[in-house]
C-alpha cells in the first residue's frame, strides 16, 4: 500500500467523522476507499446519506490527510489501515472493526505475541490489586501482552504491572493517540509508550465522546485472544468488554469475588454464566500452551505454585486451597486464626477461601467459623 492509498483512508474516515457504521458498510459494499474517493454527489446519494455528508465527501481536498500524516511522522505514530497486512488479524476478524487504526509506541507486534486483557472496576480492592498484579505479572513473564483501556483501577494497576515485570503492554484509548484520559495517567502513559503501544480509532486531538467507551472496549477484546475480568460491579463497562469477547468469539476469563460485596456481583455473574474461573495464571495459560506452543514462556512467575506443569483438568486445586483444606479438615477456624496459622496474606486468604466456597468445599457456620462441607 503506497502513501496515496492511506492518505484517502484518512480523507475518508475525516469526511465521515462520527458515522462509523455507516463508514464501514459503504467500504464494504465497495471494497475500495480508492472508488470511494472517486464518487461523485449522485454515487453517495444511492447510500441514503444525509446532505452534511455529502458535502463532506463531495470535498476531495486532501490537506486535513496530508497534515494527519505529516502530524504522524512527527510524533511516531503509525497508521493502519483496514486492508493492510500490517493491521491485526484477530481485530480484522470482529463484526465491526475500525476502518484505522493509530498505533503509538516501541512495540505493538499482535502478529508474533499472545494478546489478552485484564479490566475491571475503578474502585479496586486490595484483593482486586493484589490479583491483577499477580496475574499481570505472569502474564508477562509468560512473554503476553497485556492489554487495557488505561482506565483507574483494575487496568492501570495490570499495565503498571506488566511494565514492571519487564513485559510488553498496550492500551487502546477513547481519544486520539497524542491525548491522555484520564489526565491523571500522564505518566503511565509515558511508560506505556517505553514498554508498548497506545493504539486508538479516533485522530489527533479528539476528545472523549460518550460513546467511546463502548467503542474502546470492541476493540481491547478485538485484540486478544481472550479477557480476563478481575473485579466488576453488576452492569460495569467491564462486563460490557466480556460480552464484546463472547460475541467476537473469544475467550471470557473471571477472578472470583467475595459474595458479599458489590464490586464482586459481576464477576460472579459471569462466572455462573460463561466465564472461565481463574485463581492463578496457569488457570489462564493452559488454554493456550497447546494453541500457541512457541508464543509462552514458562517459569520466572511470581508465586512458586506456578512452577508446575500446566495441569491437565480444570477441577485442580492450587497449593493455597489445599492447605487450607487440609487445616479446616483438623477443625473449623475463624478467618483471623487461619491467617495465623498459614502463611497467606489478606488477600490471598480471602481469594481462596472465595474460590472454596463457590467450589461448594467449604462454609461458614453462625459463628464465624469456616469449616468443610
Amino acid at each position: 500500500m503506497g502513501m496515496e492509498d492511506i492518505t484517502l483512508w484518512l480523507w475518508y474516515t475525516m469526511a465521515m467523522g462520527g458515522s462509523k457504521v455507516t463508514a464501514r458498510k459503504m467500504y464494504v459494499e465497495t471494497g475500495s476507499v480508492k472508488k470511494l474517493y472517486e464518487y461523485t454527489r449522485s454515487d453517495y446519494k444511492k447510500f441514503g446519506l444525509k446532505d452534511n455528508l455529502i458535502d463532506k465527501l463531495s470535498d476531495k481536498s486532501l490537506d486535513g490527510a496530508d497534515r494527519t500524516l505529516w502530524f504522524a511522522e512527527k510524533y511516531g505514530v503509525k497508521i493502519l489501515p483496514f486492508d493492510i497486512d500490517e493491521y491485526p488479524a484477530l481485530l480484522k476478524n470482529i463484526y465491526d472493526p475500525p476502518l484505522v487504526l493509530y498505533v503509538r509506541g516501541t512495540h505493538f507486534d499482535p502478529a508474533n505475541e499472545l494478546y489478552i486483557a485484564i479490566i475491571g472496576t475503578s474502585k479496586i480492592s486490595e484483593y482486586g490489586r493484589s490479583m491483577a498484579t499477580a496475574l499481570a505479572k505472569d502474564l508477562a513473564a509468560a512473554g503476553v501482552t497485556v492489554v487495557g483501556g488505561m482506565s483507574a483501577g483494575v487496568e492501570t494497576v495490570a499495565h503498571k504491572s506488566a511494565i514492571e515485570a519487564g513485559g510488553y503492554t498496550t492500551a487502546v484509548l477513547t481519544t486520539g493517540v497524542n491525548m491522555v484520559n484520564p489526565k491523571s495517567n500522564a505518566e503511565l502513559m509515558r511508560r506505556i509508550l517505553n514498554s508498548g503501544a497506545v493504539v486508538s480509532e479516533y485522530g489527533f486531538d479528539e476528545p472523549c465522546y460518550p460513546s467511546a467507551f463502548a467503542a474502546r472496549n470492541r476493540i481491547i477484546s478485538g485484540l486478544c485472544v481472550g479477557t480476563v475480568v478481575v473485579e466488576a460491579a453488576a452492569g460495569s463497562r467491564s462486563l460490557m468488554t466480556a460480552n464484546f469477547a463472547l460475541d467476537q468469539g473469544r475467550d471470557v476469563f473471571a477472578v472470583p469475588g467475595n459474595v458479599d460485596k458489590a464490586s464482586s456481583g459481576g464477576v460472579n455473574e459471569l462466572l455462573k454464566d460463561s466465564a472461565k474461573m481463574v485463581t492463578n495464571v496457569m488457570d489462564i495459560l493452559e488454554d493456550y500452551n497447546t494453541v500457541y506452543p512457541d508464543l509462552i514462556k514458562t517459569g520466572g512467575f511470581s508465586s512458586n505454585e506456578l512452577e508446575f506443569d500446566f495441569p491437565s483438568s480444570d477441577s485442580h486445586e492450587t497449593n493455597m486451597e489445599k492447605t487450607i483444606l487440609t487445616i479446616l479438615g483438623e477443625k473449623p477456624m475463624r478467618y483471623d486464626a487461619l491467617i495465623a496459622s498459614t502463611s497467606l496474606t489478606s488477600s490471598q486468604l480471602n481469594g481462596t477461601l472465595t474460590m472454596l466456597e463457590i467450589m461448594d468445599k467449604i462454609t461458614q457456620d453462625k459463628f464465624g467459623n469456616y469449616k468443610i462441607k
